[in-house]
């Protein structure tokens, strides 16, 4: 029955794409996060040497 198969063969690969979807969205605040946190201690140890500098 091609039919069956063909439908199961979509309904195989939907599922696919929906578990690959909810993981991208989980990974995509972790990433956001990680390069935020990056970017405000590079600008903390700007600020740190400029105050060093000036003491």
């Amino acid at each position: 029955m091609p039919s069956e198969r063909s439908v199961g063969t979509r309904l195989g690969q939907f599922l696919l794409f929906i578990l690959l979807s909810i993981i991208t969205i989980g990974l995509y605040p972790l990433c956001f996060w990680v390069s935020r946190m990056e970017e405000t201690n590079k600008l903390l140890d700007d600020i740190l040497v400029e105050l060093r500098r000036e003491a």
